[in-house]
């Protein structure tokens, strides 16, 4: 996850399944912010915690950031849980409803 510390200074962290562990970009080792890491591809990704030397992180002494900030394009399923359904008095559809919400209108396709 893309974290701030209380300084405003950027990092990142994950969970290892011990608990929340990362770094911030002034720390020796910082592989870069998500948007970098995910722009290097899946590959890199799938190391997981292998990328930081990380130490633990106090969730209660950062911010959580948006994982990926100002993305151009969030790609949405709708009618996938019965709640919604039942809110909506729709009905169960085939296949999920899978629609698009871009950031500016010029990157819209056809």
């Amino acid at each position: 996850m893309s974290i701030s510390s209380k300084g405003g200074v950027p990092g990142i962290a994950a969970d290892d399944g011990s608990g929340w562990h990362g770094l911030t970009e002034r720390e020796s080792g910082f592989p870069g912010t998500l948007p970098e890491l995910i722009a290097q591809g899946a590959d890199l990704l799938r190391t997981g915690s292998a990328l930081l030397p990380m130490h633990a992180i106090d969730l209660n002494a950062v911010r959580i950031l948006p994982p990926v900030p100002k993305p151009p394009k969030i790609l949405c399923v709708g009618l996938n849980y019965d709640d919604h359904l039942e809110e909506s008095d729709s009905k169960k559809p085939v296949y999920p409803e899978i629609f698009a919400r871009f950031a500016d209108k010029s990157d819209r396709s056809p």
